[in-house]
């Protein structure tokens, strides 16, 4: 049976980290509506540009025929609980991930990601790094889920509803801007020329 890990430890604001998750958050609800009487689980989502790993063979333009190994966050489900002035919130994270043209003798494949834990102000008060590891079956692919346990101290329950919730891989620069390359900015408008005036001929009196 996989063995369920802790994120509990509170760590210091991060500048960079912080600059990269805030503002980045692709945000959804915990999974099914709870009942009125219950307190409200912390907004929970993928961190934008973060939902999916590649990997390429080094040196070699970052097309598929040079992709080595792949992976995705699928879906995500939590379930919260409110007890002695603190939260538990449970959280399971289902992976899948396949073999590029330049990975077909691959068995499994290892991928690191992190979960993030924000307060209304979007500063980090939790954040932590994991890897999952993902068997492939004879087709090349493979499907994993894993579980976490967060505790969240909360005074009353309703200030559940200021956390947030991040996951995402944990990706190099080069992945990273891979991934956004969709995103890029248009380049701006060139601007057209201004029509000149012409000048009135002068005519003797």
């Amino acid at each position: 049976p996989q063995r369920k890990q802790t994120v509990s430890a509170m760590s210091r604001r991060a500048g960079p980290a912080a600059m990269l998750l805030a503002g980045l958050l692709l945000l959804a609800g915990c999974a099914g509506k709870p009942p009125a009487a219950l307190p409200p689980c912390p907004d929970t989502g993928l961190m934008l540009g973060a939902a999916q790993l590649y990997d390429f063979k080094a040196g070699a333009e970052q097309t598929e025929p040079n992709r080595i190994i792949a992976a995705s966050i699928e879906n995500y489900r939590g379930a919260c609980r409110y007890e002695n002035g603190r939260m538990d919130f449970e959280l399971e994270l289902d992976f899948s991930a396949w073999r590029g043209a330049q990975g077909t003798t691959l068995e499994r494949g290892q991928f690191p990601y992190f979960i993030a834990v924000l307060d209304a102000e979007e500063s980090i008060l939790q954040r932590q790094g994991f890897s999952t590891t993902v068997p492939f079956d004879k087709t090349g692919a493979g499907l994993k889920t894993e579980k976490h346990r967060l505790r969240l101290p909360l005074a009353e329950p309703k200030d559940a509803a200021g956390y947030k919730v991040v996951i995402g891989f944990q990706l190099t620069p080069e992945q990273l801007a891979y991934n956004r390359g969709s995103e890029k900015p248009a380049p701006a408008p060139e601007k057209a020329a201004k029509p000149q005036k012409k000048k009135k001929k002068q005519t003797s009196p």
